[in-house]
């Protein structure tokens, strides 16, 4: 099954853009121009398959960036410290980082 992602901005020309280049990366994705309509989204009942990322403007009008996202934040797999390593040697994921 493809990963799901939500990309939630309230720009639509960068919104499209955003979900054309995830679409041809293969990826399913929602699009949501505002923060209230992707809580309303995150806060689906737990039998609704939710997203694997959300892809989130942190400077939205009305509901900024981080309200919406504080719900879909899940505890930490790796308390101890230990987390998986990704990307090169460098540190850096394939598309040389961020």
């Amino acid at each position: 099954m493809q990963p799901s992602l939500l990309v939630v901005e309230d720009d639509e020309t960068i919104r499209e853009t955003i979900c054309e280049a995830l679409e041809l990366e293969g990826f399913v994705v929602r699009p949501c121009a505002n923060g209230r309509d992707a809580l309303q989204l995150l806060q689906r009942p737990a039998d609704v398959k939710g997203f694997d990322l959300v892809v989130l403007d942190l400077m939205l009008p009305g509901l900024g960036g981080l309200p919406p996202a504080a719900p879909a934040q899940q505890p930490d797999p790796h308390p101890g410290g230990e987390r998986p390593r990704h990307g090169n040697r460098s540190g850096a994921g394939p598309g040389g980082g961020c």
